[in-house]
């Protein structure tokens, strides 16, 4: 089997999979301690929060060609789709101590947030919209 062949039967999904937080819960209240390499296997350049998504709202719709991502569930509960090559995976994400790695080239649909859903967000690299692959027949083409 060549290079190519390998590639080929490689999909974004197979790298994606939920990551097991420690929670520590004492009297005084719950700490989730994310530690690298451990539950964070890149490097962090930016964090986001997402919340007060209106009912029946989604978010996502695209692909990062570069990006690494850690879905953390701070509040709330969502649907996170993810699509690859040749397989679609659904998560229901409702507790922080269970959080989604999403891997580049990897496409996103978020969905059925509660109404008190936050989504905190680590990404390995800053912002930048030349990495969004937004068009799904384009992502399909290229995945």
């Amino acid at each position: 089997m060549d290079q190519r062949e390998i590639a080929d039967e490689v999909d974004s999904i197979d790298y994606c999979r939920l990551i097991e937080v420690p929670v520590h819960s004492e009297r005084d209240g719950m700490l989730f301690a994310f530690e690298s390499p451990a539950q964070v296997s890149f490097p962090i350049a930016r964090v986001f929060m997402i919340r007060e998504v209106p009912r029946g709202e989604a978010r996502g719709f695209h692909a990062n060609r570069e990006l690494h991502e850690l879905l953390v569930p701070a509040r709330g509960s969502l649907l996170v789709t993810l699509r690859g090559r040749r397989r679609i995976q659904h998560f229901k994400l409702d507790t922080p101590g269970q959080s989604l790695y999403v891997a580049p080239m990897t496409w996103i649909e978020m969905t059925e947030f509660s109404h008190d859903a936050v989504l905190v967000v680590l990404a390995s690299l800053p912002h930048s919209a030349d990495d969004h692959i937004t068009d799904l027949a384009e992502y399909l083409g290229s995945a």
